[in-house]
């Protein structure tokens, strides 16, 4: 009986758990670490784009932020000549 009790506290336990992952609203956007994602239609997170990969053979650096021109979360230069929109880096 004690096995059965604990059989079944592990499968309740593994279905809360699955059925409790990260969902989200689709077409919604998010920084994950230095990577922008956006919300699929199955309400699953992807990548959208790598900043670190996007930084790679250019003189910028990219980072991941809320564009409101954009109106989602991009890849952003962050270290921009002075007069070009960004820092002085």
């Amino acid at each position: 009986m004690r096995r059965w009790i604990y059989g079944l506290a592990i499968l309740v336990f593994m279905i809360v758990i699955v059925g409790c992952h990260d969902k989200c609203t689709p077409n919604t956007t998010r920084c994950s670490g230095n990577t922008a994602q956006v919300c699929n239609t199955n309400k699953d997170w992807e990548e959208m784009s790598d900043c670190d990969e996007a930084s790679e053979g250019t003189p910028f650096v990219f980072e991941c932020q809320w564009s409101e021109e954009d109106d989602q979360h991009v890849c952003v230069p962050t270290n921009l000549p002075a007069g070009d929109g960004g820092d002085a880096g």
